[in-house]
């Protein structure tokens, strides 16, 4: 509705995103990181309905043809992760061109969270799944 070029506009200069380009779908970990930050402090979004209705997709993802939470989420089992992926699926199945998976990690009982940003090139799943529990393994540990 805005145009193409309006939106890189307000990306970059509003939110300070300098690093994507939504138009041509091109980011960086860190502007990602970025917006995960601002949608977990969500200084920005001042509707309750709306923050409510993000976290819910974020949180539970319905599984479609594919389950988005297969990667990241399902490594974590005493952590709520909030996640949303981007992909490039290989139709042969072995793995996915692309699978970037960026998550905001929470520890509920040690009152502690961090985001997590994978971005990764014919890397199955089965390794980011594996990245998050060794992420929660070492966590815990550190406790």
């Amino acid at each position: 509705m805005i145009g193409k070029t309006n939106l890189d506009s307000i990306v970059n200069d509003t939110f300070g995103i300098n690093e994507t380009t939504v138009s041509r779908l091109v980011t960086t970990p860190n502007d990602i990181l970025k917006i995960m930050k601002m949608f977990y402090e969500h200084k920005e979004i001042t509707d309750e309905t709306l923050l409510a209705r993000m976290k819910d997709s974020f949180l539970n993802q319905p599984i479609t043809e594919y389950n988005w939470r297969q990667g990241l989420p399902s490594g974590f089992s005493s952590a709520k992760v909030y996640n949303k992926v981007g992909w490039d699926y290989n139709p042969d199945g072995k793995y996915w061109n692309y699978y970037h998976d960026a998550a905001i990690v929470e520890f509920p009982g040690q009152n502690r969270h961090f985001i997590v940003v994978v971005m990764s090139s014919k890397v199955p799943y089965q390794r980011i799944r594996q990245l998050g529990a060794d992420i929660e393994k070492t966590f815990l540990s550190h406790q």
